[in-house]
Protein backbone atom coordinates (compact mmCIF):
# COMPACT_ATOMS: atom_id res chain seq x y z
CA UNK A 1 0.00 0.00 0.00
CA UNK A 2 1.59 3.42 -0.99
CA UNK A 3 1.49 5.70 1.39
CA UNK A 4 0.00 9.93 1.33
CA UNK A 5 3.08 12.37 1.29
CA UNK A 6 2.57 16.02 1.13
CA UNK A 7 3.52 17.86 -2.08
CA UNK A 8 3.62 21.75 -2.57
CA UNK A 9 1.98 24.23 -5.58
CA UNK A 10 1.29 27.45 -6.62
CA UNK A 11 -2.04 29.06 -8.23
CA UNK A 12 -1.03 32.36 -10.34
CA UNK A 13 -4.30 34.53 -10.67
CA UNK A 14 -3.81 37.78 -13.37
CA UNK A 15 -6.15 40.52 -12.68
CA UNK A 16 -7.64 42.46 -15.70
CA UNK A 17 -5.51 45.62 -14.51
CA UNK A 18 -2.82 43.52 -15.09
CA UNK A 19 -1.57 42.91 -11.11
CA UNK A 20 -0.77 39.32 -10.31
CA UNK A 21 -1.84 37.23 -7.39
CA UNK A 22 0.55 33.76 -6.59
CA UNK A 23 -0.73 31.64 -3.51
CA UNK A 24 1.26 28.51 -2.52
CA UNK A 25 -0.79 25.50 -1.21
CA UNK A 26 -0.04 22.09 0.12
CA UNK A 27 -1.86 19.02 -0.93
CA UNK A 28 -2.21 16.65 1.41
CA UNK A 29 -2.14 13.57 -1.04
CA UNK A 30 -5.50 12.09 0.26
CA UNK A 31 -8.15 11.42 -2.49
CA UNK A 32 -11.22 13.52 -2.12
CA UNK A 33 -9.69 16.23 -0.28
CA UNK A 34 -9.01 19.73 -0.87
CA UNK A 35 -5.76 21.56 -0.55
CA UNK A 36 -4.94 23.91 2.40
CA UNK A 37 -3.70 27.53 0.80
CA UNK A 38 -0.18 28.06 3.39
CA UNK A 39 -1.46 32.17 3.22
CA UNK A 40 -4.62 31.04 5.52
CA UNK A 41 -4.59 27.42 6.18
CA UNK A 42 -8.06 27.01 4.46
CA UNK A 43 -9.32 24.83 1.99
CA UNK A 44 -9.82 27.92 -0.15
CA UNK A 45 -8.80 31.48 -1.28
CA UNK A 46 -10.68 34.70 -2.65
CA UNK A 47 -10.25 36.61 -5.61
CA UNK A 48 -9.72 40.18 -4.89
CA UNK A 49 -10.71 41.46 -8.63
CA UNK A 50 -11.63 39.93 -11.77
CA UNK A 51 -9.48 38.37 -14.03
CA UNK A 52 -8.28 34.53 -14.85
CA UNK A 53 -6.23 31.77 -13.09
CA UNK A 54 -3.12 31.79 -15.06
CA UNK A 55 -0.68 29.25 -13.77
CA UNK A 56 -1.29 26.32 -11.89
CA UNK A 57 2.29 24.27 -10.91
CA UNK A 58 3.27 21.33 -8.67
CA UNK A 59 6.74 20.97 -6.76
CA UNK A 60 5.68 17.03 -7.43
CA UNK A 61 3.13 14.40 -8.31
CA UNK A 62 1.14 12.68 -5.72
CA UNK A 63 1.83 9.49 -5.12
CA UNK A 64 -2.42 8.79 -4.09
CA UNK A 65 -3.60 11.28 -5.99
CA UNK A 66 -3.02 12.30 -9.70
CA UNK A 67 -5.73 14.69 -10.62
CA UNK A 68 -6.50 18.29 -9.68
CA UNK A 69 -10.26 19.23 -9.91
CA UNK A 70 -11.08 23.16 -9.80
CA UNK A 71 -14.29 24.26 -7.95
CA UNK A 72 -15.42 28.02 -7.57
CA UNK A 73 -17.70 29.29 -5.24
CA UNK A 74 -18.09 25.70 -4.00
CA UNK A 75 -19.12 24.02 -7.14
CA UNK A 76 -16.85 21.92 -9.52
CA UNK A 77 -16.05 23.50 -12.83
CA UNK A 78 -15.79 20.33 -14.42
CA UNK A 79 -11.99 20.83 -15.00
CA UNK A 80 -9.60 18.73 -13.87
CA UNK A 81 -5.92 18.49 -14.05
CA UNK A 82 -3.20 16.12 -14.27
CA UNK A 83 -0.87 16.03 -11.36
CA UNK A 84 1.78 15.06 -14.14
CA UNK A 85 0.59 18.05 -16.34
CA UNK A 86 1.31 20.78 -13.68
CA UNK A 87 4.79 19.36 -12.58
CA UNK A 88 6.98 22.86 -12.12
CA UNK A 89 9.92 20.70 -14.10
CA UNK A 90 8.01 19.72 -17.23
CA UNK A 91 9.10 22.10 -19.76
CA UNK A 92 5.43 22.40 -22.09
CA UNK A 93 3.49 22.59 -18.91
CA UNK A 94 -0.10 22.51 -19.56
CA UNK A 95 -2.06 25.95 -19.33
CA UNK A 96 -4.84 26.53 -16.75
CA UNK A 97 -6.32 30.01 -17.93
CA UNK A 98 -9.75 29.90 -16.82
CA UNK A 99 -12.08 33.32 -16.08
CA UNK A 100 -12.67 34.51 -12.44
CA UNK A 101 -15.04 37.13 -11.42
CA UNK A 102 -14.48 39.34 -8.22
CA UNK A 103 -15.22 37.90 -4.79
CA UNK A 104 -14.43 34.23 -6.43
CA UNK A 105 -13.96 31.32 -3.56
CA UNK A 106 -11.51 29.43 -5.39
CA UNK A 107 -10.97 25.58 -4.33
CA UNK A 108 -9.29 22.51 -5.80
CA UNK A 109 -9.69 18.87 -4.79
CA UNK A 110 -7.25 15.97 -4.95
CA UNK A 111 -8.63 13.01 -7.24
CA UNK A 112 -6.82 9.63 -7.34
Amino acid sequence: MTSSTPFHGTITLQYLDGEPQMESFTANDVDGDFITFDSTGLTFMQTKKRGVIADMSLIAAGAITSKLRLYLNGKDTGNTYLDTGVVSTVNNRVPVPYPVDVFVQIQIKQLA
